[in-house]
């Protein structure tokens, strides 16, 4: 059987259950033969993984299990897919428009040796707004694919493609709904989440977002930062012989 024309690489960790089924049913009604869908689940345990369980023993979707942040989870993704191009983004705390196919003909057409992101609006969104990224699977090897990053992994990507005169971008009628996230409300949550924000904005080289009131908070980022350093690169070769073992 011929490799998809198109990959789906998802990362996923304890969306909500309902969230998960929503999200899914909006990408696999609209998918056929050229698409593969490859979900990386970073070890749910709030019942969202039964929902991924569910649609991989459908056949509708191809399951990986492996501990990792946002940036390897992509990479790993990657590593695991076979198609000629790839989609990422389409994670599944958001629901989408039945407009895809629609799309990867303009993408064909239009943009085939880019990475390209998709915006969700012309205005209002910022470089670090998540967006859809589409490139062939060539070019994001030549770039490294993505880096060891919980946040801003698609930033650093369509950094290093500017810099090599490999990116573009469009606005694009993609998404339809987005979860509201209340894992980062109260306290606890707004403070965990705003600490790996600033602390992988830093390590792509942006400064974090500084007001006096989290002083603490910045100062923890910023050491962090440093400690850690640059982000890993991720060999998709290496990663694919480690996991391929743990697909479903």
């Amino acid at each position: 059987m011929p490799n998809p024309l198109f990959s789906i690489c998802i990362c996923h960790y304890n969306d909500a259950p309902e969230d998960v089924r929503a999200s899914l049913e909006s990408i696999v009604d609209q998918t056929d033969d050229r698409f593969e869908i490859m979900v990386v689940d970073n070890f749910s345990n709030n019942g969202s993984e039964l929902v991924l369980e569910e649609f991989a023993g459908r056949g509708r979707l191809r399951l990986c299990k492996a501990k990792s942040n946002r940036g390897m989870a992509r990479q790993i993704a990657f590593a695991l897919s076979t198609g000629e191009h790839v989609i990422s983004g389409m994670d599944l705390d958001d629901t989408f428009e039945p407009n895809l196919k629609d799309f990867v003909g303009v993408y064909l057409a239009n943009y085939q040796g880019k990475v390209l992101r998709v915006r969700r609006s012309p205005k209002g969104d910022s470089v670090f707004t998540t967006s859809i990224t589409v490139a062939s699977r060539r070019v994001l090897s030549n770039l490294g694919g993505w880096r060891d990053l919980q946040w801003f992994e698609d930033v650093d990507l369509w950094e290093r493609a500017t810099d090599a005169q490999e990116f573009s971008e469009i606005t694009y009628p993609l998404l339809k709904t987005r979860s509201n996230h209340p894992e980062r409300r109260g306290l606890v949550g707004k403070a965990r989440y705003r600490y790996i924000a600033d602390r992988d904005r830093m390590r792509i080289g942006y400064p974090a977002v500084f007001s006096i009131k989290k002083g603490p908070l910045y100062a923890a980022s910023w050491l962090s930062a440093k400690m850690l350093g640059e982000p890993r690169s991720l060999d998709p070769q290496r990663l694919s012989e480690a996991y391929l073992s743990k697909s479903v």
